[in-house]
């Protein structure tokens, strides 16, 4: 009945395929087997089932909701550009004056099947303007909330000090330089990133590509078992607990609980 309710949610055919698995019984079969395993006295067996679940929890997450993806970095560094190229149409507003974009500004799509929200948050810089200021903190606020942060820096202007400050802040964001167009060939490799060109296009196809791997670094075959809700993925987390805490019974119980 749950994937029944979530397959009416889902956004795009891969997702609904994954959801259809999962009516079809996928995780309830991988749910039982963990539970024999257990009942056996197979513990690492079990454990090493649910450690491949559990893999999966990020595109469960995906089935009903869109990766949410916050695209940051310095004002006019080309970000709104970018989500316009990406998109494949207009849709953010493009300005030179710093400090425009001072709200969340959100953006729908889907890249090979996978339902994506890419958000224009406000460049980040140090601001006096008490409206940029809140701008500012929004966009950190969200940052930190989201599935993958892309950070967006000019290459024609490199600010290092503000450059390692947001990488810092942001060990795991993929970057990006834009106005790779803008320089000459032999600067391409000075920075670790993805040269890109908002204007005319290039490199947008490998960002796509490597955005999706970060999202998705393991995309389950047809028939995979995926848990699809944070109560399944909940469930799960304990049941490992409890198995290695060696105790059986309560792994037993916290997977009858996810099967209902």
């Amino acid at each position: 009945m749950a994937a029944r309710v979530a397959l009416a949610t889902t956004r795009t055919e891969v997702t609904a395929q994954i959801l259809i698995d999962q009516l079809n019984g996928a995780l309830q079969e991988a749910l039982d087997g963990v539970r024999v395993s257990i009942e056996m006295g197979h513990l690492r067996e079990a454990d090493e089932a649910l450690q491949d679940l559990q893999a999966y929890e990020p595109v469960g997450r995906a089935l009903t909701q869109p990766f949410r993806v916050a695209v940051a970095g310095p004002p006019n560094a080309g970000k709104s550009s970018l989500i316009n190229r990406m998109l494949g149409f207009e849709r953010a507003i493009v300005s030179d004056q710093p400090g425009t974009t001072r709200d969340l500004l959100t953006f729908e799509t889907a890249y090979d099947g996978w339902p994506i929200v890419l958000t224009d948050t406000a460049g980040l810089r140090e601001s006096k303007n008490a409206l940029e200021h809140a701008g500012i903190e929004l966009a950190l606020s969200y940052e930190d909330s989201v599935d993958l942060v892309l950070l967006v820096f000019d290459i024609t202007e490199p600010n290092l000090p503000l450059m390692d400050h947001l990488r810092e802040r942001h060990p795991d964001a993929l970057v990006a330089y834009n106005k790779i167009d803008l320089v000459e060939s032999d600067q391409n490799t000075v920075f670790h990133g993805e040269p890109i060109s908002a204007l005319t296009g290039f490199g947008i196809e490998p960002l796509w590509q490597h955005l999706l791997q970060a999202l998705v670094p393991s995309i389950p075959p047809p028939g995979a078992a995926v848990p699809y809700l944070p109560e399944q993925a909940a469930g799960i987390h304990q049941a490992r607990l409890a198995i290695h805490n060696k105790q059986p019974d309560q792994a037993s119980q916290s997977i009858l609980d996810i099967i209902g």
